[in-house]
């Protein structure tokens, strides 16, 4: 038996194989270094322009702001009432419009689209789809005796079938 002794020649070794990969991983980390700095610097630019939109913003907000007190102010000093539509909101809100609409509703009208609009007043555009004319001017006819409904503006007609046309009012809340 033979024992067997480390290699202390000089020679290099065989085994170019392991310098290879040491090659490619240190290759792998330097690319993934590269792309994480690309990453860090893309992220700091994102970051400034999105402070540089959010400074922008508040600049706007707060110019609308002045705007608005600058109207306020105005319309006070010309006895002019100003309501701000978040007021006309709770003093309105859609289920009371709603409400009062259904109400003057005959049974041959539906309402198909409703949109309202919260402004100086509040504005109601809808699609109506009736059985037939006469079905139609009932609704038309209770909308115009409403003290609730004002400004009524009939728009396009189609009579083919079913009577449907569009409409736009205004709306006012009565008091009890």
């Amino acid at each position: 038996m033979k024992a067997s002794l480390p290699d202390l020649s000089s020679r290099p070794r065989r085994g170019g194989g392991l310098q290879r990969l040491d090659v490619a991983l240190l290759t792998v980390a330097l690319l993934a270094f590269l792309l994480s700095a690309f990453s860090a610097w893309r992220a700091r630019s994102e970051l400034s322009q999105a402070t540089e939109a959010t400074s922008r913003a508040r600049g706007e907000a707060e110019a609308a702001r002045l705007t608005a007190q600058k109207a306020r102010l105005a319309s006070r000093r010309s006895g002019e009432t100003w309501v701000p539509a978040v007021l006309l909101l709770g003093e309105s809100p859609p289920p009371q419009v709603i409400e009062d609409l259904a109400e003057l509703l005959p049974g041959e009208v539906r309402v198909e689209a409703l949109t309202l609009h919260y402004a100086d007043e509040i504005s109601l555009d809808m699609s109506v789809t009736a059985v037939d004319a006469a079905a139609y001017d009932r609704f038309m006819d209770s909308l115009v005796l409403s003290p609730r409904f004002v400004n009524l503006r009939p728009g396009p007609e189609g009579r083919r079938g079913e009577l449907r046309l569009s409409l736009h009012a205004t709306y006012r809340k009565v008091s009890p």
